[in-house]
Protein backbone atom coordinates (compact mmCIF):
# COMPACT_ATOMS: atom_id res chain seq x y z
CA UNK A 1 0.00 0.00 0.00
CA UNK A 2 2.90 2.34 0.67
CA UNK A 3 3.74 2.26 -3.05
CA UNK A 4 0.42 3.90 -3.95
CA UNK A 5 0.30 7.68 -4.34
CA UNK A 6 -1.83 9.01 -1.52
CA UNK A 7 -2.52 12.59 -2.42
CA UNK A 8 -5.76 14.27 -3.34
CA UNK A 9 -5.76 17.69 -5.00
CA UNK A 10 -3.52 19.82 -2.77
CA UNK A 11 -3.60 17.46 0.22
CA UNK A 12 -0.64 15.10 0.61
CA UNK A 13 -1.61 12.41 3.07
CA UNK A 14 0.72 10.94 5.65
CA UNK A 15 -0.87 7.50 6.00
CA UNK A 16 -0.69 5.52 9.23
CA UNK A 17 0.17 1.86 8.63
CA UNK A 18 -2.18 -0.51 10.46
CA UNK A 19 -2.93 -4.15 9.56
CA UNK A 20 -0.79 -3.83 6.43
CA UNK A 21 -2.94 -1.05 4.98
CA UNK A 22 -3.06 2.73 4.97
CA UNK A 23 -5.24 4.70 7.40
CA UNK A 24 -5.92 8.44 7.12
CA UNK A 25 -6.20 10.73 10.14
CA UNK A 26 -9.48 12.54 10.67
CA UNK A 27 -7.66 15.87 10.38
CA UNK A 28 -6.18 15.13 6.92
CA UNK A 29 -9.45 13.58 5.78
CA UNK A 30 -11.27 16.76 6.78
CA UNK A 31 -8.78 18.88 4.82
CA UNK A 32 -9.31 16.75 1.71
CA UNK A 33 -13.08 17.12 2.01
CA UNK A 34 -12.81 20.91 2.33
CA UNK A 35 -13.64 21.36 6.01
CA UNK A 36 -12.05 24.23 7.93
CA UNK A 37 -12.76 22.81 11.40
CA UNK A 38 -10.38 20.06 12.56
CA UNK A 39 -13.16 18.18 14.36
CA UNK A 40 -15.59 18.16 11.38
CA UNK A 41 -14.91 14.53 10.39
CA UNK A 42 -15.07 13.33 14.01
CA UNK A 43 -18.50 14.94 14.35
CA UNK A 44 -19.71 13.15 11.20
CA UNK A 45 -18.47 9.89 12.66
CA UNK A 46 -20.11 10.49 16.05
CA UNK A 47 -23.48 11.15 14.38
CA UNK A 48 -23.21 7.93 12.34
CA UNK A 49 -20.99 5.69 14.45
CA UNK A 50 -23.36 2.70 14.09
CA UNK A 51 -22.54 2.53 10.36
CA UNK A 52 -18.80 2.03 10.95
CA UNK A 53 -16.93 -1.15 11.83
CA UNK A 54 -13.54 -1.73 13.43
CA UNK A 55 -12.06 -2.28 9.98
CA UNK A 56 -13.17 1.21 8.93
CA UNK A 57 -12.09 3.40 11.84
CA UNK A 58 -10.22 3.22 15.14
CA UNK A 59 -8.27 5.33 17.61
CA UNK A 60 -4.47 5.06 17.55
CA UNK A 61 -1.71 6.71 19.54
CA UNK A 62 0.50 8.99 17.45
CA UNK A 63 3.30 11.37 18.31
CA UNK A 64 2.39 14.80 16.95
CA UNK A 65 4.63 17.82 17.49
CA UNK A 66 6.55 15.88 20.13
CA UNK A 67 3.46 14.85 22.11
CA UNK A 68 1.70 11.49 22.26
CA UNK A 69 -1.95 11.87 21.29
CA UNK A 70 -4.85 9.56 20.59
CA UNK A 71 -6.08 10.22 17.07
CA UNK A 72 -8.99 8.75 15.09
CA UNK A 73 -7.97 7.25 11.78
CA UNK A 74 -10.00 5.85 8.89
CA UNK A 75 -9.23 3.06 6.45
CA UNK A 76 -9.89 3.79 2.78
CA UNK A 77 -13.33 2.19 3.09
CA UNK A 78 -13.95 4.29 6.17
CA UNK A 79 -12.87 7.40 4.22
CA UNK A 80 -15.35 6.49 1.49
CA UNK A 81 -18.21 6.23 3.99
CA UNK A 82 -17.29 9.58 5.55
CA UNK A 83 -17.33 11.09 2.05
CA UNK A 84 -20.76 9.53 1.42
CA UNK A 85 -22.04 11.26 4.55
CA UNK A 86 -20.32 14.54 3.71
CA UNK A 87 -22.13 17.42 2.00
CA UNK A 88 -19.15 19.44 0.80
CA UNK A 89 -18.74 20.35 -2.86
CA UNK A 90 -15.60 18.22 -3.19
CA UNK A 91 -17.04 15.06 -1.55
CA UNK A 92 -18.21 13.47 -4.83
CA UNK A 93 -14.78 13.87 -6.44
CA UNK A 94 -13.12 12.51 -3.31
CA UNK A 95 -15.34 9.40 -3.32
CA UNK A 96 -14.22 8.59 -6.86
CA UNK A 97 -10.58 9.05 -5.87
CA UNK A 98 -10.94 6.67 -2.91
CA UNK A 99 -12.53 3.97 -5.09
CA UNK A 100 -9.70 4.30 -7.61
CA UNK A 101 -7.12 3.89 -4.83
CA UNK A 102 -9.00 0.86 -3.47
CA UNK A 103 -8.97 -0.73 -6.93
CA UNK A 104 -5.22 -0.19 -7.18
CA UNK A 105 -4.78 -1.64 -3.68
CA UNK A 106 -6.59 -4.84 -4.67
CA UNK A 107 -4.52 -5.20 -7.85
CA UNK A 108 -1.28 -4.54 -5.97
CA UNK A 109 -2.06 -7.16 -3.32
CA UNK A 110 -2.98 -9.72 -5.96
CA UNK A 111 0.28 -9.11 -7.80
CA UNK A 112 2.34 -9.24 -4.63
CA UNK A 113 0.70 -12.42 -3.34
CA UNK A 114 0.60 -14.00 -6.82
CA UNK A 115 -2.66 -15.67 -5.84
CA UNK A 116 -3.76 -18.34 -8.31
CA UNK A 117 -7.31 -18.87 -9.50
CA UNK A 118 -9.60 -20.74 -7.11
CA UNK A 119 -10.99 -24.23 -7.87
CA UNK A 120 -14.33 -22.61 -8.69
CA UNK A 121 -12.66 -20.26 -11.19
CA UNK A 122 -10.76 -23.19 -12.69
CA UNK A 123 -14.06 -25.04 -13.12
CA UNK A 124 -15.55 -22.06 -14.98
CA UNK A 125 -12.58 -21.91 -17.36
CA UNK A 126 -12.88 -25.62 -17.98
CA UNK A 127 -16.62 -25.33 -18.69
CA UNK A 128 -15.89 -22.71 -21.36
CA UNK A 129 -13.33 -24.95 -23.05
CA UNK A 130 -15.60 -28.01 -22.82
CA UNK A 131 -18.53 -26.07 -24.29
CA UNK A 132 -16.56 -24.55 -27.16
CA UNK A 133 -14.73 -27.79 -28.00
CA UNK A 134 -17.98 -29.84 -27.99
CA UNK A 135 -16.11 -33.04 -27.25
CA UNK A 136 -13.50 -32.55 -29.99
CA UNK A 137 -10.13 -33.54 -28.52
CA UNK A 138 -8.06 -31.49 -30.99
CA UNK A 139 -10.02 -28.31 -30.24
CA UNK A 140 -9.89 -29.06 -26.50
CA UNK A 141 -6.09 -29.46 -26.63
CA UNK A 142 -5.60 -26.39 -28.83
CA UNK A 143 -7.59 -24.10 -26.53
CA UNK A 144 -5.68 -25.10 -23.41
CA UNK A 145 -2.33 -25.00 -25.19
CA UNK A 146 -2.91 -21.49 -26.53
CA UNK A 147 -4.36 -20.31 -23.22
CA UNK A 148 -1.32 -21.50 -21.25
CA UNK A 149 1.10 -20.09 -23.82
CA UNK A 150 -0.72 -16.73 -23.82
CA UNK A 151 -0.42 -16.36 -20.04
CA UNK A 152 3.06 -17.96 -19.92
CA UNK A 153 2.10 -20.76 -17.53
CA UNK A 154 2.62 -24.53 -17.62
CA UNK A 155 -0.97 -25.41 -16.68
CA UNK A 156 -4.16 -23.46 -16.29
CA UNK A 157 -4.32 -23.99 -12.51
CA UNK A 158 -1.27 -21.66 -12.28
CA UNK A 159 -3.23 -18.72 -13.76
CA UNK A 160 -3.09 -15.70 -11.46
CA UNK A 161 -6.43 -14.56 -10.08
CA UNK A 162 -5.80 -11.07 -11.41
CA UNK A 163 -5.83 -12.49 -14.96
CA UNK A 164 -9.06 -14.47 -14.52
CA UNK A 165 -11.39 -11.96 -16.32
CA UNK A 166 -8.92 -11.71 -19.20
CA UNK A 167 -8.72 -15.52 -19.42
CA UNK A 168 -12.51 -15.78 -19.73
CA UNK A 169 -12.53 -13.24 -22.55
CA UNK A 170 -9.56 -14.93 -24.26
CA UNK A 171 -11.19 -18.38 -24.24
CA UNK A 172 -14.61 -17.11 -25.26
CA UNK A 173 -13.30 -15.13 -28.24
CA UNK A 174 -10.48 -17.46 -29.36
CA UNK A 175 -10.42 -18.06 -33.12
CA UNK A 176 -10.13 -21.85 -33.12
CA UNK A 177 -7.90 -23.30 -35.85
CA UNK A 178 -8.30 -27.06 -35.23
CA UNK A 179 -10.90 -28.81 -37.37
CA UNK A 180 -13.59 -31.07 -35.95
CA UNK A 181 -13.18 -34.77 -36.67
CA UNK A 182 -15.70 -36.37 -38.97
CA UNK A 183 -18.54 -37.99 -37.07
CA UNK A 184 -18.04 -41.44 -38.59
CA UNK A 185 -14.41 -41.46 -37.46
CA UNK A 186 -15.46 -40.73 -33.87
CA UNK A 187 -18.04 -43.51 -33.95
CA UNK A 188 -15.52 -46.01 -35.29
CA UNK A 189 -13.13 -45.22 -32.45
CA UNK A 190 -15.79 -46.03 -29.88
CA UNK A 191 -16.92 -49.16 -31.71
CA UNK A 192 -13.41 -50.65 -31.43
CA UNK A 193 -14.31 -51.61 -27.88
CA UNK A 194 -17.93 -51.84 -26.81
CA UNK A 195 -16.93 -51.14 -23.19
CA UNK A 196 -14.93 -48.00 -24.00
CA UNK A 197 -17.61 -45.44 -23.20
CA UNK A 198 -18.71 -47.23 -20.04
CA UNK A 199 -15.14 -47.52 -18.77
CA UNK A 200 -14.32 -43.86 -19.44
CA UNK A 201 -17.48 -42.63 -17.75
CA UNK A 202 -16.80 -44.89 -14.77
CA UNK A 203 -13.32 -43.43 -14.37
CA UNK A 204 -14.69 -39.92 -14.77
CA UNK A 205 -17.33 -40.42 -12.06
CA UNK A 206 -14.74 -41.82 -9.64
CA UNK A 207 -12.49 -38.82 -10.31
CA UNK A 208 -15.34 -36.41 -9.58
CA UNK A 209 -16.10 -38.19 -6.31
CA UNK A 210 -12.43 -37.96 -5.34
CA UNK A 211 -12.51 -34.22 -6.03
CA UNK A 212 -15.60 -33.84 -3.80
CA UNK A 213 -13.71 -35.62 -1.02
CA UNK A 214 -10.76 -33.26 -1.53
CA UNK A 215 -13.02 -30.21 -1.40
CA UNK A 216 -14.17 -31.23 2.08
CA UNK A 217 -10.93 -32.53 3.57
CA UNK A 218 -8.25 -30.77 1.51
CA UNK A 219 -8.02 -27.69 3.72
CA UNK A 220 -7.41 -29.62 6.99
CA UNK A 221 -4.76 -31.68 5.20
CA UNK A 222 -3.19 -28.46 3.89
CA UNK A 223 -2.89 -27.20 7.48
CA UNK A 224 -1.19 -30.44 8.55
CA UNK A 225 1.16 -30.58 5.57
CA UNK A 226 1.11 -27.71 3.02
CA UNK A 227 3.74 -29.45 0.87
CA UNK A 228 1.81 -32.69 0.61
CA UNK A 229 -1.45 -30.85 -0.11
CA UNK A 230 0.23 -28.76 -2.79
CA UNK A 231 1.66 -31.89 -4.40
CA UNK A 232 -1.72 -33.62 -4.81
CA UNK A 233 -4.07 -30.66 -5.20
CA UNK A 234 -3.54 -30.27 -8.95
CA UNK A 235 -4.09 -33.99 -9.54
CA UNK A 236 -7.47 -33.92 -7.80
CA UNK A 237 -8.52 -30.60 -9.33
CA UNK A 238 -7.20 -31.13 -12.86
CA UNK A 239 -8.38 -34.73 -12.89
CA UNK A 240 -11.93 -33.61 -12.14
CA UNK A 241 -11.71 -30.89 -14.79
CA UNK A 242 -10.91 -33.50 -17.42
CA UNK A 243 -13.54 -35.85 -15.99
CA UNK A 244 -16.27 -33.24 -16.52
CA UNK A 245 -15.49 -33.51 -20.22
CA UNK A 246 -16.83 -37.08 -20.29
CA UNK A 247 -19.86 -36.70 -18.03
CA UNK A 248 -23.34 -35.87 -19.20
CA UNK A 249 -24.19 -32.49 -17.67
CA UNK A 250 -27.79 -33.49 -16.89
CA UNK A 251 -26.53 -36.52 -14.97
CA UNK A 252 -24.05 -34.30 -13.14
CA UNK A 253 -26.84 -31.94 -12.01
CA UNK A 254 -28.83 -34.89 -10.67
CA UNK A 255 -25.84 -36.01 -8.58
CA UNK A 256 -25.09 -32.56 -7.20
CA UNK A 257 -27.26 -32.99 -4.10
CA UNK A 258 -25.60 -36.34 -3.33
CA UNK A 259 -22.21 -34.64 -3.46
CA UNK A 260 -23.28 -31.89 -1.07
CA UNK A 261 -24.84 -34.15 1.58
CA UNK A 262 -22.61 -37.21 1.31
CA UNK A 263 -21.63 -38.48 4.77
CA UNK A 264 -17.96 -39.38 4.37
CA UNK A 265 -17.51 -40.45 8.00
CA UNK A 266 -20.16 -43.18 7.92
CA UNK A 267 -19.43 -46.81 7.19
CA UNK A 268 -20.70 -48.32 3.95
CA UNK A 269 -23.58 -50.07 5.78
CA UNK A 270 -24.54 -46.90 7.67
CA UNK A 271 -24.49 -44.91 4.46
CA UNK A 272 -26.70 -47.39 2.65
CA UNK A 273 -29.18 -47.39 5.53
CA UNK A 274 -29.28 -43.58 5.49
CA UNK A 275 -29.92 -43.49 1.75
CA UNK A 276 -32.68 -46.10 2.14
CA UNK A 277 -34.42 -43.99 4.83
CA UNK A 278 -34.20 -40.86 2.66
CA UNK A 279 -35.87 -42.45 -0.35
Amino acid sequence: MSSLALSFNEVNFTPVQQDNQAWITSRELGQALGYSREDAVNKIFERNSDEFTGSMTRNVKLTLQGQAREVRVFSLRGCHLIAMLSRTAIAKQFRKWVLDVLDREVVTKQLESRQSVSPEQQALLHEIVARRSSGERKIFAEMWSRHNRHFKIARYSQLLAIHFPEAIHYLETMDIKAKAEKQEVKINKIEIDANYQQAVQGLAWHMIWVREWWKEFGEPIRKLSPNMAGAVNDHFTDGAMFAFHFINQDDLKKQKERFEYHQWHLSCAERMALEYRNK
